[in-house]
């Protein structure tokens, strides 16, 4: 009986990894500007399960002329000890670097599966604006 409920935990616990890995909330919104002075830090928090085997990647490196990549980290989700197949979210971590505007664009895919497409994508445009004037 004890081996069964296991079974049915593991194959529970891998469904709803499953569903995370399928599930995409940004920090920020797709659809409206990220704007950052210069100088300054940002960071965008993609939904991830790597225990699936899919990860986030930049879809093109970001124009460094304009932000940095400063780190990108995967935190998993609070849960009981021992549970496994638990989603988180891969948090990236950038410096706006000069004055202008690019996008970030993220594919979340196996990097194994080379000829497949992304099962998810996100896109964000990055304002990165002049630095603050020194208080007198």
């Amino acid at each position: 009986m004890k081996i069964l409920i296991l079974i049915l935990t593991l194959g529970l616990a891998g469904l709803a990894g499953w569903a995370c890995a399928q599930e995409t909330t940004p920090a920020a919104k797709a659809d409206a500007p990220i704007e950052v002075i210069a100088g300054k830090g940002f960071s965008l928090s993609l939904k991830s399960n790597p225990t699936t085997g899919y990860r986030w990647q930049l879809a093109k490196p970001a124009d460094a002329a304009v932000v940095k990549l400063v780190k990108n980290d995967y935190q998993a989700d609070s849960h009981p000890p021992g549970m496994v197949g638990v989603g988180g979210k891969e948090v990236w971590a950038f410096t706006a670097v000069n004055p202008g505007k690019t996008v970030l664009e993220f594919k979340y895919v196996r990097a194994w599966e080379k000829d497949k497409p992304p099962v998810q994508t996100a896109r964000y445009e990055v304002i990165v604006t002049g630095k603050k004037p020194e208080p007198k």
